[in-house]
C-alpha cells in the first residue's frame, strides 16, 4: 500500500533521518501513536483515507509532523526542507497504484504554551492511478 511505500522511502534517506532520534532498533519514526519513552526528536506521519474525483485517482492527504524539546527551530526548518527536497520529485508505486505524485500544500509551526516545545507541520497531497481502473480499461 501507498503508505508503506511512502514510509519506507522517508527512513530510508539517511540525510532525513539524520535529524531524527534512535527509537528501539530504528528511527524515532511513527503514525499517531508515539510511545511515551519516545526520546525527541521524532517524526509522525499520517496519511489519510484516499479521496478521489472518480474512480481513476486517488487522492491522500499527508501529514509530517515534527517534534523536538529545547532546541533551536532552526533543526526543524532544516529537516522540512530536506523533506521536501526528498518529495519534490518522487514518483513512487504500489500495489494499488502505478503512479504517485507527491505536491506540497504547506508547512509551518504550531504553537504551544510551551516555549521549548517545538511541532512543525508539513502537509503534502499525494494523488494516484489506481491499478484496477486502469487494468479494465485494457480488458
Amino acid at each position: 500500500m501507498f503508505n508503506a511505500t511512502l514510509y519506507t522511502l522517508i527512513i530510508s534517506n539517511t540525510a532525513l533521518m539524520s535529524y531524527i532520534s534512535n527509537y528501539g532498533t530504528g528511527k524515532a519514526v511513527f503514525d499517531d501513536c508515539v510511545p511515551q519513552e519516545t526520546p525527541f526528536p521524532y517524526v509522525t506521519i499520517r496519511i489519510l483515507d484516499a479521496k478521489g474525483p472518480d474512480k481513476a485517482v486517488s487522492i491522500y492527504p499527508i501529514f509530517i509532523d515534527y517534534f523536538d524539546y529545547g532546541t533551536s527551530k532552526v533543526r526543524s526548518r532544516s529537516f522540512a526542507n530536506q523533506l521536501d527536497i526528498l518529495l519534490e520529485d518522487a514518483r513512487l508505486s504500489c500495489a494499488d497504484h502505478f503512479l504517485i505524485r507527491i505536491s506540497k500544500m504547506g508547512g509551518e509551526f504550531m504553537s504551544s504554551n510551551d516555549p521549548q516545545a517545538i511541532h512543525y507541520n508539513v502537509q503534502f497531497t499525494g494523488r494516484g492511478d489506481r491499478k484496477y481502473w486502469i487494468d479494465s480499461l485494457n480488458k
